[in-house]
């Protein structure tokens, strides 16, 4: 009798997410006694400029049917629409390791707070209220690594560790009727194999024996780890001893303390000197600063940091002291990046470095990237004349060879799906995968939802779920030849700006 049958048992899953950001995979598990379960992995914020519209438009789901939400990772393109699940109806619980839970309301308030700002000062909607917040973080459960918790009488989900940043996890969820071979779907959200806060657990036996469909993600699915170029270590040092001083643009979470850990060990190798003063910028920064001191057995605070605030702001930027200020945002639309712009881009002893990846619609990009030396942020007109540097190799997402790699470790695979990368990458490690002759089936998930029955995959459907214009064809062709690869040794790091 075939799975579709009335009393079939199968699952569908649909990526509602074009391509990197706003992820959120929707699963319906069908039971061959008529009943359904909904649930959801993930449920983030879209960033990409192509699709950021898509937050002002209602989840593609009744979130009152959804039964449970699985979170990989506190990133706001993981779990930054959760307060728009609740204040649509979700009554569920939200699942996520314990790290994730004790740091997540920092990040959705965060986020609130630049929602807020948005919507005042370039009139977008308001998603959400604090109070919708609230409800997330009351309906909000830790778990343990390698803990298998039920979520129902069906469905159980162990959260695997994982390299991608402090708290993040792999998620196995597994599914049961009786007289039913189980369906094993491992989900392996952002995923990096190493991290340097600590050892990350090896992937445990048991869990490689299992028969598995995987859920991958691809970020960087189009390249290898040989090609990224380390120089950030020679960069620094240099821009100290010819006298400037520097604005380093951060993520707050993790990214920060990289940084801080990085000119350290350019402290204790007499790189750079002591007495330079480092400042940190960013409340939420500086709260993951504390909270990664009781995380991490590494001392990573360099000798003369300074925490800022808005009183000893101004002081700080307009000084004319060399020093390092480490800010957020990585991008440098939000946080105090919008006061050290405007102060600084057109001081020449100041060098602005950007930590990745820049998208099509930051301020930092249209700094990288101004055909005259001219920028207009807001009502005025500014002069570039700061140096512009930039890196790719802090980057926490695993490149091609590295999900290669994983593949191989996680043992017995029936179907591959790959998600969560721009629509090229997926499709170049789809071949990748197949070339290596991993999994009975590799399929791309995006944009298309895949039935998956007993003897595996059934059905795979194109999904369209939000009123969007796709990327125009030329546009993905551009970004796929140039920039849409930060890390490649063929892009330039340091960025000169032309003038007339």
């Amino acid at each position: 009798m075939s799975s579709f049958a009335k009393g079939g048992f199968y699952y569908t899953i649909t990526a509602l997410h074009p391509e990197v950001t706003g992820s959120c995979l929707f699963v319906k598990v069908h039971y061959p006694d008529g009943k359904v379960t909904h649930f959801i992995v993930d449920c983030g914020m879209f960033q990409e400029a192509d699709y950021i519209q898509l937050n002002n438009q209602q989840l593609p789901f009744c979130s009152s049917k959804i039964s449970f939400a699985l979170i990989t990772h506190n990133h706001a393109d993981h779990n930054g629409r959760l307060p728009v699940l609740a204040k649509e109806g979700f009554k569920g619980k939200v699942y996520c390791t314990e790290f994730t839970k004790k740091v997540m309301y920092h990040s959705l308030m965060d986020d609130y707070k630049i929602m807020m700002s948005n919507a005042k000062n370039k009139k977008q909607k308001v998603m959400y209220n604090e109070s919708d917040i609230d409800e997330v973080m009351a309906r909000t459960e830790g778990c343990e690594y390698e803990e298998t918790i039920y979520l129902d009488e069906r469905i159980k989900a162990t959260f695997l560790d994982n390299g991608h940043l402090p708290g993040a996890a792999m998620i196995l969820v597994q599914i049961s009727y009786y007289g039913e071979k189980s369906f094993n779907i491992l989900f392996t959200g952002d995923y990096k194999a190493k991290s340097m806060w600590r050892e990350i657990a090896e992937i445990p036996e048991w869990v490689k024996e299992l028969p598995k469909d995987i859920v991958m993600e691809s970020t960087y699915g189009y390249m290898n780890t040989s090609e990224v170029e380390y120089h950030y270590e020679e960069d620094i040092p240099q821009i100290i001893a010819r006298g400037k001083s520097i604005v380093q643009f951060t993520y707050a979470q993790e990214r920060a303390q990289t940084f801080l850990y990085k000119i350290k060990k350019m402290q204790d190798y007499g790189l750079i000197p002591t007495y330079l003063p480092i400042y940190i910028d960013g409340s939420l920064a500086q709260f993951f600063t504390k909270v990664m001191q009781n995380y991490t057995d590494i001392d990573f605070l360099p000798k003369n940091v300074t925490l800022v605030d808005k009183y000893n702001r101004p002081e700080v930027a307009m000084g004319y002291e060399q020093k390092i200020i480490i800010t957020t945002s990585g991008m440098a639309d939000h946080g105090p990046a919008q006061t050290y712009v405007p102060k600084l881009i057109s001081r020449p002893d100041f060098v602005f470095y950007f930590p990745g990846y820049v998208s099509p619609s930051s301020l930092g990009y249209r700094i990288m990237h101004s055909d005259d030396g001219i920028i207009k942020i807001g009502k005025d007109t500014y002069e570039i004349w700061v140096e512009i540097y930039s890196t790719g190799e802090f980057s926490s997402h695993a490149k091609c060879d590295e999900l290669i790699d994983l593949l191989r470790k996680l043992g017995n695979i029936k179907t591959i799906m790959i998600n969560h990368g721009q629509i090229e990458s997926q499709y170049m490690l789809k071949d990748k995968i197949i070339t290596e002759k991993i999994g009975k089936r590799v399929e791309v998930l995006s944009g298309h939802t895949i039935t998956i029955g007993q003897w595996g995959l059934l059905k795979l459907m194109g999904a369209k779920l939000y009123n969007i214009r796709a990327p125009k064809k030329e546009k993905l062709h551009e970004k796929k030849c140039g920039m849409r690869n930060p890390h490649s040794k063929k892009r330039r790091t340091v960025y000169s700006v032309k003038r007339h």
